[in-house]
């Protein structure tokens, strides 16, 4: 760990106008070994233990050493052999798994207040990830001698810190965790000009339910409380506004860093010092990057903080366009489209940034589909508003209207105008005379999507990442073998291989690779929904029965028999057996049927609504399924008690 600034914490607390120890950089004010990293130490150590004894406080304390990394400075090498813990006091890291082929597979992120490392000295095993630092951290190192004698002390702290590592444990069976929400962020303007202030006060006032201890640091208040910068602060020793930035960082909720394309010293210091980069631009403005978003963010300028795209709408925009343009140009995290002067749309990037972001998920169930219009009208008339949206297969349509902001009624009209009263018919009934890829041609599905997406864009082509909210659908990948997320590309051909069931339809080829219904492998994605988009309240919507249906018949029938059968009145007909294409519905996700029914264990809001007595292709039960579906959602949620609902419906709408 060559390279750090460590001082002991006694020392700051024995004697605050000292040095550090000999041979080691000396600190600047609020930096290692002083007054304020003793408190932001304190505090940390009450909340992660739980404790208010101040004897063990200053036990902890005066056998700490503060540490200070700045952006890249690697904290822990993988397949290291030490047991000491890190706390985090401010600042930012990134877990990150290098795995046999070289890769490196992002973990998560671990944010002031967190622990760092407690696992490897429970279990005496080499480090498991490497933890590098995003930016200019501060950490407090305890080593496991002292835990041991904190334990022997106060044994009661052994089960508090044995649930943290049950917690971690937990994590770990993920795949990936989403990053933790930002503190710092820094908006960099890029295109045209933007007004980034008046960006910046609704921003915070929209954060103001979670957050309410905001700063701002833009050029002015940089210069008239520094001066003009001769060069960026971002290297050793820490210089003025970085120990003001952490100094802030200790006593506020966020802090909003604004860069300015005619202040390029303090937006270089501004972006080495964010969680996250918005990047925020006019739609309509050129999308090619500015030399000045060059020089900010390319070559060898170290920024570890995420980048997000913050497209600027007008409000009468009908939708989005061209934002495949904005990302091929740019290496960017995420993106999404506000309209700044709608008071939701802040709201959504709001809870987005805040870790509050409500996400609803649907599941696969062909016509039984036509349930989620009914839940969603639900919990739009009680004020339910949604961030991120996906599905499979049917729930991948559906989840499309709310990606397009066509929600309550509207969503209910719209819905029965393309698959009902539409001139094409329902989806599955172009049957093909040669069934020898599927059973029905597919063209009619393409053209029932082309048909929704000119309704709402105009008649303009629409991509994934043009939809209003952050958009994913699920497909199966048959030429790899696994699950495939899509999030960018062609709307309808990216919506029409999620419902693609196999020998049903036929596959969609993407780049060569053969795409089929995602409810072969995932069915009900609320996995997605929480590790990859970062939701923090799920909603979702299951259409698997719990019941299982039997036949109380010795063999099936001939098919003579089954013929005759058919020809009978529905009340008489003695074989209810599955016609073929309900059959190859259900094969298409009978093998990923036990990962749905423990994906409801992972979601906040879970909805069941009972569609037994409709097939997976009864299209022209539409109303009933749908009035059902509401009536079922509405009675749930007015048995809910309002603190449940809370968290889900804004505090200006509730």
């Amino acid at each position: 760990m060559d390279g750090f600034e460590e001082t002991s914490l006694c020392m700051a607390q024995e004697e605050p106008g000292s040095s550090a120890k000999a041979g080691e950089a000396e600190p600047s004010h609020p930096t290692a070994g002083t007054p304020a990293s003793f408190d932001q130490l304190n505090a940390c150590l009450r909340d992660y233990f739980a404790v208010e004894d101040e004897s063990f406080i200053r036990f902890m304390g005066e056998n700490s050493s503060i540490m200070e990394l700045y952006a890249g400075d690697v904290l822990i090498e993988q397949g290291a052999r030490d047991d000491d813990v890190y706390f985090v006091l401010s600042g930012r890291l990134r877990a990150i798994r290098i795995e046999a082929d070289g890769s490196r597979l992002t973990l998560g992120e671990i944010g002031r207040g967190e622990p760092v490392g407690e696992l490897a000295m429970f279990t005496d095993e080499p480090r498991s990830a490497e933890v590098v630092a995003i930016r200019n951290s501060l950490l407090a190192r305890v080593s496991r001698q002292t835990v041991e004698e904190a334990i022997a002390r106060q044994p009661e702290i052994a089960l508090v810190m044995t649930r943290h590592v049950i917690t971690r444990f937990r994590r770990q069976q993920q795949k990936s965790r989403p990053p933790a929400p930002p503190v710092i962020v820094t908006i960099l303007p890029v295109g045209g000009r933007t007004d980034v202030q008046g960006f910046v006060r609704k921003l915070a006032e929209a954060q103001k339910p979670w957050r309410e201890r905001i700063a701002v640091l833009d050029p002015e208040t940089v210069h008239e409380r520094f001066g003009h910068l001769a060069k960026p602060d971002i290297l050793r020793p820490r210089g003025q506004i970085s120990s003001e930035i952490a100094a802030m960082e200790g006593e506020h909720d966020a802090i909003f860093l604004i860069a300015d394309p005619e202040d390029p010293v303090w937006s270089l210091t501004a972006i080495h010092h964010a969680d996250e980069i918005l990047l925020l631009a006019n739609a309509e403005d050129d999308p090619a990057p500015t030399a000045f978003e060059k020089r900010m963010l390319e070559g060898d300028q170290n920024v570890q903080g995420r980048v997000a795209l913050i497209l600027l709408h007008s409000a009468n925009t009908v939708a989005p366009r061209g934002t495949a343009k904005w990302l091929a140009s740019r290496k960017v995290d995420r993106h999404f489209h506000v309209r700044p002067t709608l008071d939701r749309d802040m709201r959504r990037l709001a809870r987005i940034l805040t870790g509050n972001a409500v996400g609803i998920v649907f599941a696969g169930g062909g016509a039984r589909g036509f349930a989620h219009i009914g839940v969603a009208q639900a919990l739009t008339e009680i004020g339910v508003e949604f961030d991120y949206v996906g599905g499979t297969s049917a729930g991948a349509i559906m989840a499309s209207f709310l990606a397009m902001e066509v929600e309550g009624d509207d969503f209910v009209e719209m819905a029965r105008r393309v698959f009902v009263t539409s001139s094409f018919g329902n989806l599955t009934g172009d049957y093909s005379y040669a069934p020898l890829v599927s059973l029905i041609k597919g063209q009619r599905a393409h053209q029932i999507t082309d048909m929704f997406v000119a309704e709402r864009t105009g008649g303009h082509k629409l991509d994934l990442e043009d939809s209003w909210k952050t958009y994913f659908v699920v497909a199966s990948n048959f030429t790899k073998h696994r699950e495939q997320v899509l999030m960018r590309g062609d709307f309808v051909r990216n919506l029409v291989a999620s419902f693609s069931i196999p020998g049903l339809f036929p596959p969609v080829l993407k780049d060569g690779e053969v795409l089929f219904d995602g409810g072969s492998f995932n069915n009900f994605p609320v996995d997605v929904m929480r590790e990859k988009l970062g939701a923090g309240k799920i909603i979702g919507v299951d259409l698997l029965p719990n019941v299982e249906k039997r036949y109380h018949l010795e063999d099936v029938p001939s098919p003579l028999a089954i013929l005759m059968d058919s020809l009978r009145p529905r009340r008489k007909r003695r074989y209810r057996l599955p016609r073929l294409p309900d059959t190859l519905l259900t094969a298409s996700i009978v093998t990923a049927m036990a990962r749905q029914k423990a994906m409801r264990q992972d979601v906040d809001m879970l909805f069941q609504p009972n569609v037994r007595g409709v097939s997976m292709l009864d299209w022209k039960k539409y109303d009933q399924v749908v009035s059902s579906a509401y009536k079922q959602a509405l009675a749930q949620l007015q048995a809910m008690d309002a603190s449940e609902l809370a968290a889900f419906v804004p505090a200006q709408v509730s």
